[in-house]
């Protein structure tokens, strides 16, 4: 009867949950859920596929100017760190060469493409 009691009450307490009495609820925050979790896989896939991921970084983690961010480009070779003041600006190829790490000093185009790709809206380049 130990066993039996105490399946009752979890039985019991999962009647008391609000979603179970609301069908169409519980049906919505399930929708929802899942939609979070197969873009949170979607994305996985895409950084094993394609090598690499963009990284916002905004104000408050800096501690920095209200509209200060920087976005972090992660591969495998290593991370290249660009700051900006509401744009990032890429340096130009000379200071490219002197500002990133050796691996990335031949991927300029790779590299600002990729980042561009994902974040358009914050980008400049300086030719």
């Amino acid at each position: 009867t130990g066993a039996r009691s105490r399946s009752c009450v979890v039985h019991n307490s999962l009647k008391t949950i609000f979603l179970w009495r609301h069908p169409i609820l519980l049906a919505i925050v399930l929708c929802f859920s899942a939609l979070i979790a197969a873009s949170f896989w979607k994305e996985k896939r895409r950084r094993k596929t394609e090598g690499f991921w963009v990284e916002y970084v905004g104000a408050g983690l800096l501690r920095g100017d209200e509209n200060e961010f920087a976005l972090i480009y992660h591969e495998s070779r290593g991370d290249i760190y660009f700051t900006g003041i509401d744009k990032i600006v890429f340096p130009s190829p000379n200071m490219w060469e002197h500002k990133v790490p050796a691996w990335a000093k031949n991927e300029r185009e790779l590299v600002t493409n990729r980042v561009r790709k994902l974040n358009p809206k914050f980008c400049e380049t300086v030719k």
